[in-house]
């Protein structure tokens, strides 16, 4: 076991610089109740809302996270939206081809190492002129490192319907063309989770393992804040503090953090 009191996060274009009001302990392995976690289809109502509260909240960090992934990874360039012609319910049958339009494009790019994040949506509507009788559609909309493709062609190789494929600007215009389509992309979902209607144990977002992540680094000292937006004050983005609170809502630790830009480092 470890404590750090500080953790700098490299996000490759930029960092961030959080300290710890208490010291934090890491390297322990956290205990696991003899007949593992609860079931939600178990617990008191008032678990069941707090366990709902949670959900959201995780999966809005996720969302953000998906955000700072993308912009890590330059050589995500397009963006790809995959439409059933047909109504499809079963979430195990659109997943699985998803999968196989994998496969057939890992084919057709041997020579590329696939990118992708990907986040799946369920409509009733295949749009605003268009209600589905019997049942719903799935789409598929998935940032990737395609380069230029025809659009013909990703229509032959998803098979199922429709394609859409849009170039993702270089530049300032990137951050926010992502950040537009990833809250475009995840808007019903988020939904769905605030509705209670999403499916516990469904996959929400699909990722390719080979992408840049952000990498944390505990630091055991607590390092001067002040002094770090000092020096990266021309670069800064952010800076702001808040709570850590645990099961029960109590505050167990303070953080206050800076997010500044640094030259981008990863190969």
């Amino acid at each position: 076991m470890a404590t750090y009191s500080t953790k700098k996060i490299d996000y490759g274009y930029k960092e961030k610089i959080a300290v710890y009001a208490n010291p934090v302990t890491y390297g322990k392995k956290n205990p696991v109740p003899p007949d593992g976690r609860e079931r939600y289809e178990d617990m008191a109502e008032h678990k069941k809302r707090k366990s709902d509260e949670n959900r959201e909240v995780y999966y809005k960090r996720k969302i953000l996270e998906l955000i700072e992934i993308a912009m890590m990874n330059p050589d995500l360039d397009v963006f790809v939206t995959l439409t059933f012609r047909d109504s499809v319910t079963s979430y195990d049958v659109a997943v699985a081809e998803w999968q196989l339009f994998l496969k057939r494009l890992r084919h057709l790019y041997k020579d590329t190492r696939l990118k992708y994040i990907c986040i799946w949506e369920y409509q009733q509507k295949r749009s605003r002129r268009e209600h589905i009788e019997k049942g719903g559609i799935f789409h598929f909309h998935a940032l990737m490192n395609l380069g230029y493709i025809e659009h013909a062609v990703l229509e032959r190789i998803w098979r199922q319907g429709f394609v859409f494929v849009q170039k993702i600007p270089d530049g300032e215009q990137r951050e926010k063309t992502i950040r537009y389509t990833v809250k475009y992309c995840t808007k019903e979902l988020i939904s769905r989770i605030e509705s209670g209607e999403d499916i516990r144990g469904q996959r929400l977002f699909f990722t390719s393992n080979n992408l840049l992540r952000p990498k944390a680094y505990p630091i055991e000292e607590k390092l001067n804040l002040t002094d770090i937006i000092f020096t990266h004050l021309e670069d800064m983005v952010t800076d702001g503090s808040y709570d850590i609170k645990d099961e029960h809502d109590e505050i167990i630790n303070h953080v206050d953090y800076a997010v500044y830009i640094k030259e981008f480092q990863y190969n």
